[in-house]
Parts: C-alpha cells; structure tokens; sequence
C-alpha cells in the first residue's frame, strides 16, 4: 500500500489525487479512513494551501547528519 499512498502524495492536480486516493480506498478501507483523519492537506501535495515548490524537504538535523556523514570516518587528529 505504501506504493499508493506515495503516489498519492505526490499528486499535483486533485483529479490525479482522487483518482489514487479511490484506489486506496478500493483495496485498504481502514487505510483510508485513517489518512482521512490525519489531515489530507497535511500529507498531500494537491491539498496543501500554502506554496509549492516542488520539493520534498527534510529537516536541519537531516540534513546536518548527511553533510558530515563522510567525516565520520576520520581520524580524530
């Protein structure tokens, strides 16, 4: 299901989400409902109200850990 639920997300038209969000519900009712919970405009890209730029981001401390990560493997001195 994860496979779906990306897709899902991802989505930029509302038709192309709807159309995913059926197949959710087509094959997983207890999914569905519980991303209905959730908040669908907290997890999908064509129910977000604020800007779009196209990218899915990570946090600070993601990104600070995948900048030093070759550095992990050095000496100390």
């Amino acid at each position: 299901m994860f496979p779906l639920v990306k897709k899902a997300a991802r989505c930029y038209r509302l038709n192309d989400f709807d159309n995913a969000f059926n197949k959710i519900e087509e094959r997983d009712l207890l999914l569905h409902a519980y991303l209905q919970r959730a908040g669908v405009e907290m997890w999908a890209r064509a129910h977000f109200s604020g800007d779009r730029y196209n990218l899915m981001t990570t946090n600070i401390a993601e990104s600070m850990n995948r900048l030093l990560s070759k550095a992990r493997n050095l000496p100390i001195v």
